[in-house]
């Protein structure tokens, strides 16, 4: 097996830990970055364990907090580990007059870095808090029985549920895109639905696009070939942008879509996994500044 198969084989297993096995490996992470510090001075340990810190964050998605508590509890046991390896030596002071000051030792070895591995539990909550920090509204364009746009029918009239979909875009501050390729392209069912929302209503202009025009847009593909549905997403963005939104540069490829989801239908290589998260935090962040 190579390097780079194990590092992958390891950065899953993080990624994917759970429980008390994920706040056991944060723990040991933290204490073996004590090291770093005199008089081990082991510095270059840190290119691991942060890592590791990181693999726990990307890992801590989902749950009705959206992995605010899971990334927390990694957080606290991260900088519990880490205080408590590194600041062991707090604890000789009550020795000095141990009938007087002993029992006073738990409390300085145990509780001191307990109380500053707050700290690093904010810190890894806010990070998963940015990412995470929308109002999401999840919409199956398969529900909406869309007909096949065409300006005749238009004409006639405005299909109720083109009209949903219009405003439904139209209430957002940014679109995140999840599609399939079909056959090196976009699905129709997804370009039939920009094609009815970006139609004018009402007194609008012809060119109005209010549902899209200036709004943040972010595109994910899967494909069961192996360009991951890039041909797909070229054209997307292509579309996207003439209909004047900000598409984000970053994006996400599930190549060999077929096999890269478990049964909970979570994805099983750590690194798209992780482009999701970093891409839905941007995409948050470019929406707010845009809307603001």
């Amino acid at each position: 097996m190579t390097p780079a198969a194990i590092l992958a084989r390891l950065s899953q297993s993080i990624v994917l830990a759970d429980g008390w096995r994920r706040a056991g490996i944060a723990f040991a992470a933290g204490a073996a970055s004590a090291l770093a510090m005199a008089p081990f001075n082991v510095w270059p340990v840190l290119l691991v364990t942060f890592p590791v810190l990181i693999w726990l964050t990307d890992g801590a998605g989902g749950g009705r907090t959206n992995g605010l508590v899971a990334a927390a509890i990694a957080g606290w046991s991260f900088g519990f580990g880490y205080f408590l390896a590194g600041l062991y030596w707090v604890g000789y002071a009550f020795l000095v007059d141990a009938k007087t000051f002993g029992w006073l030792l738990p409390v300085a070895v145990a509780g001191l870095p307990a109380y500053l591995a707050l700290y690093t539990a904010a810190g890894l909550a806010a990070a998963r808090l940015e990412a995470h920090g929308a109002e999401v509204t999840a919409l199956d364009l398969g529900a909406l029985d869309l007909p096949i746009y065409s300006e005749a029918l238009e004409k006639e009239a405005f299909p109720e549920s083109a009209l949903v979909l219009k405003q439904h875009l139209a209430a957002q501050d940014g679109v995140l895109f999840v599609s399939p390729e079909y056959n090196g392209s976009v699905p129709a069912l997804l370009k039939n639905a920009i094609d009815w929302a970006s139609r004018p209503t009402g007194d609008e202009g012809l060119v109005a696009l209010t549902a899209f025009r200036g709004k943040a847009a972010a595109i994910m593909s899967a494909s069961v070939s192996p360009f991951g549905g890039l041909r797909g997403l070229l054209h997307l963005r292509q579309i996207l942008n003439t209909i004047q939104m900000v598409v984000i540069p970053e994006q996400v490829l599930v190549p060999l879509a077929h096999t890269g989801f478990d049964e909970e239908g979570q994805l099983k290589e750590p690194l798209p996994a992780s482009l999701v998260d970093m891409t839905a935090a941007r995409l948050v962040k470019v929406a707010a500044a845009l809307a603001a």
